[in-house]
C-alpha cells in the first residue's frame, strides 16, 4: 500500500513521463513514414537510356546460344561484366518493333512503342493508314494509340513526379531528324536538354527536400532539425528510464520494450534521415564539374564524354535527393552528325557516327563497335554510381531499374528487327536477371518494365495487340 509520500512520488514520475507516453503513437507513425525504417516500402525508380542505331555486326552485340546464362559477353556488353553487373543484367534477343521503323517512327517506338510516325511532323497518320515494319509485317493504324505516350511519362504522371529528360547532342543542330523520345499523354513532345548547366538549374537550383521549401541551403537547416529530433528522443528515453525502478515486473517489461522502441527510432533518425540528407544527396558535387563559361561547350564533339558524365551524375543525384523517380538518358539521335565518343574513346576516323553505322566505310565497323561499347559502358556506370549510395539497409540501385535500348536492329538499313535491349537491376529479386532471353515483341518489353515497378494496370504500350509482359522475365 502506497503512503501519501509514495502517491506523490508516483504521481510526479507519471507526470514527468506523461508526454513521452502520449507521443508514442505519433513517434511510431513518424518511424514508418519519415525514418525509412521499413525497406519493404521503398519505392522503385526507373531510368530509360537510349543510344542510336542498333548495331551493324550482330556477333558484336548478341552472344550465341538460347535462353539462359550468358557465357561469353560480346564486345558491346563486355563492360557490364567488367563492372561486376553480370548478375543484374538481362539481355533481350530478337525484339522487333511492332510498328513503323527507321526514320518513319523508330524514335517514337523506343519508349512509347508507337508505330505510325513520320519524320516531318514527329508523328501522324501515314497516307495509307497502314504501316509496315520489318519483313513487310502490316500494322493497322487502329491498333495503335492516336498519339504516342511514352512509358517514362506514364510512370512520372502516375507517381506524381517530374521526369528528368537529359541528353547529349540531341538537338536539331546535330541530326537530320530532330527527334523526341518522350511524349506526354496528348502526344506533346518532350525534347531532351543537352546543356547540363540548364538541367542543374531546372532541378537543383531551387532544391526542395521532402516537404520543405528553399534552396540547397535548406538541407543544412533540415539536418539541424533532424539532430534536434534525435536529441528530443534522447530526453524522452531518459525521462521514461527514471520511472522504471518504480514499476512491477509486468509493467517494467512493457516499459523496457517501450524504451527499446524509442532507442531504435532514435537510431533510425540518425542513420536514415540524417545520412540521406547529407551523404546520399550530393548534388553540389555534380555542379562543380560543369564548366562555368557561357560558351556552347556541351556541343563540342570532344566534350560529349564530359556531358555524359555530368548527366549521369544529375540523374543519380535526382534520385538520391528525392527530386525524381523517372529519368531519361538520351545519347544522340538516329542521324547523329558527331561521333558519340564517351570519355576514354579516342577519335580514329574522321567520319560521323551515322556514316559509320551503315558499315560500308572501309575500316569503320570495329571503330563504330568501340564507340557503341563506350556508350553502353556509360549506361552501366549509372548502376555503379547508384550502388555507391547507401539507402536504408542497402543502396539506391536495389530499388532502381535501368532500361537500355536503341532505335534499330542489326542490319545496315537500321530496320526494326532484333533491337538491342537490356535491363540492369532486379528490383530486389523481382526480375530473372543474369541471363539472355529470346523474345519477339519490343512493345512487350516496355510492358514488362511497367509490371516490374508495380504498374500492372498498364497492359500495353503503344500497340494494343501487344499486351502483357514477356513470359519468364518477372518472378
Amino acid at each position: 500500500m502506497l503512503t501519501r509520500k509514495g502517491h506523490a512520488r508516483r504521481s510526479l514520475l507519471m507526470s514527468c513521463a506523461q508526454s513521452s507516453i502520449l507521443y508514442l503513437p505519433l513517434l511510431r507513425m513518424f518511424r514508418n513514414s519519415e525514418a525509412l525504417a521499413a525497406d519493404a516500402t521503398a519505392k522503385p525508380n526507373v531510368i530509360f537510356a537510349y543510344y542510336p542505331l542498333g548495331g551493324y555486326q550482330s556477333d558484336l552485340v548478341f552472344p550465341g546460344g538460347g535462353d539462359g546464362p550468358i557465357g561469353s559477353f560480346p564486345q558491346n556488353y563486355k563492360s557490364i561484366e567488367d563492372l561486376g553487373l553480370k548478375d543484374q543484367f538481362l539481355l533481350y534477343d530478337g525484339l522487333n518493333f511492332k510498328g513503323t521503323e527507321n526514320h518513319n517512327g523508330a524514335h517514337t517506338q523506343v519508349f512509347a512503342g508507337w508505330g505510325r510516325a513520320n519524320h516531318d511532323t514527329g508523328y501522324g497518320l501515314l497516307s495509307s493508314g497502314i504501316v509496315f515494319n520489318h519483313n513487310d509485317q502490316k500494322v493497322d493504324a487502329n491498333d495503335v494509340d492516336p498519339t504516342p505516350y511514352s512509358l517514362d511519362q506514364q510512370l512520372a504522371t502516375r507517381w506524381g513526379v517530374k521526369s528528368m529528360v537529359l541528353g547529349a547532342v540531341t538537338g536539331k543542330d546535330y541530326t537530320a531528324f530532330y527527334e523526341a523520345f518522350s511524349f506526354k499523354s496528348a502526344g506533346e513532345h518532350i525534347y531532351a536538354e543537352d546543356n547540363p548547366a540548364t538541367s542543374f538549374g531546372n532541378f537543383f537550383g531551387a532544391f526542395k527536400s521532402g516537404s520543405s521549401t528553399g534552396s540547397t541551403s535548406q538541407m543544412a537547416a533540415e539536418k539541424k532539425v533532424a539532430l534536434a529530433e534525435a536529441k528530443v528522443l534522447d530526453f524522452l528515453t531518459a525521462d521514461l528510464k527514471r520511472i522504471e525502478t518504480s514499476l512491477g515486473s509486468e509493467d517494467k517489461a512493457a516499459f523496457q520494450a517501450h524504451l527499446s522502441a524509442l532507442h531504435s527510432l532514435n537510431q533510425d533518425i540518425v542513420n536514415a534521415k540524417m545520412i540521406d540528407m547529407s551523404a546520399a544527396c550530393g548534388a553540389a558535387g555534380v555542379q562543380t564539374k560543369i564548366p562555368g563559361d557561357d560558351s556552347r561547350w556541351w556541343a563540342d564533339e570532344d566534350k560529349i564524354g564530359l556531358v555524359l558524365e555530368i548527366n549521369r551524375g544529375l540523374l543519380v543525384q535526382g534520385i538520391a535527393c528525392g527530386i525524381t523517380r523517372v529519368g531519361v538518358y538520351q545519347i544522340g539521335c538516329t542521324h547523329s552528325t558527331k561521333q558519340l565518343r564517351a570519355s576514354g574513346i579516342p577519335k580514329k576516323m574522321d567520319k560521323d557516327y551515322h556514316e559509320m553505322s551503315h558499315g560500308d566505310i572501309p575500316g569503320s565497323v570495329p571503330i563504330f563497335a568501340e564507340i557503341q561499347a563506350g556508350l553502353v559502358k556509360e549506361i552501366a556506370k549509372i548502376a555503379v554510381d547508384l550502388k555507391a549510395i547507401n539507402s536504408g539497409s542497402g543502396n539506391l540501385f536495389d530499388n532502381t531499374l535501368i532500361y537500355g535500348t536503341s532505335c534499330g536492329g542489326t542490319d545496315s538499313g537500321h530496320g526494326g528487327g532484333r533491337v538491342p535491349t537490356f535491363t540492369l537491376g532486379s528490383l530486389g529479386g523481382k526480375i530473372n536477371s543474369g541471363r539472355k532471353v529470346k523474345a519477339d515483341s519490343y512493345n512487350k518489353a516496355l510492358v514488362t518494365v511497367a509490371h516490374a515497378v508495380g504498374e500492372t494496370s498498364i497492359t500495353y504500350v503503344g500497340n494494343k495487340t501487344q499486351t502483357g509482359p514477356i513470359s519468364g522475365v518477372l518472378k
